[in-house]
């Protein structure tokens, strides 16, 4: 049983539990320049794939027109770093001209007939921006490949 008063009694050792204000914004300092540090490390081509990925889907979506429409489409090159899609009359399809954000194509046009098949064989077309990336159609049946 302990002796009447000792309870209330004041330790004389320091409470060691939880962390300083200090200790916390240094932690939140160190976290920071770590985190800063880290953001080169991204690599640069995110911005590059992502172009080539949407490249890839408006040559699957002038592909689509032919077959759904039957007729011929054709996504071409206009400048450096734009393309669009175009119709049987080689009149451009509302809303298909595309500017890239960032880097450079080269020069293509691509030709799907009604059965979704390219007229002038296979393409490969380069996205560059610190790098290349490669947007491939296949000959026969039109396939599209990127990274």
């Amino acid at each position: 049983m302990a002796k009447p008063g000792s309870l209330l009694r004041r330790s004389n050792h320091l409470d060691t539990e939880g962390f300083t204000l200090l200790e916390l914004v240094l932690v939140m300092v160190v976290l920071g320049l770590l985190a800063f540090s880290a953001i080169p490390l991204f690599p640069d081509g995110v911005d590059r794939v992502a172009e080539a990925r949407r490249l890839a889907g408006e040559i699957r979506l002038a592909q689509s027109h032919a077959m759904n429409r039957g007729e011929r489409y054709t996504i071409l090159s206009t400048g450096d770093s734009s393309y669009e899609i175009r119709d049987s009359s080689n009149n451009p399809v509302a809303g298909s001209t595309t500017t890239l954000k960032r880097g450079s194509l080269s020069t293509f046009t691509i030709e799907f007939d009604s059965f979704g098949s390219p007229t002038a064989g296979a393409t490969t077309i380069t996205v560059t921006d610190n790098g290349t990336t490669q947007v491939g159609v296949a000959a026969d049946t039109g396939y599209v490949s990127v990274p």
